[in-house]
């Protein structure tokens, strides 16, 4: 089975991050995820980054 990536199109994604501590709402980060195609040893693939900026619960970034 062969996958086609014709529809896929690179994209950037940001979401808030909200804890709820005693039924109040507080915004507390960002997170962030970049889908982009790149070349390894010679094939296609898809990679995918995601970033969480919070002065809460700290930066961390996952990458493949």
């Amino acid at each position: 089975m062969r996958i086609s990536a014709e529809a896929l199109v690179e994209t950037e994604d940001e979401k808030d991050i909200y804890l709820i501590e005693n039924g109040r709402e507080k915004k507390v980060g960002v997170t962030t995820e970049k889908i982009k195609f790149v070349r390894i040893d010679g094939r296609e693939a898809i990679e995918r980054e995601q970033t969480l900026n919070s002065d809460v619960l700290g930066d961390r970034k996952a990458l493949p």
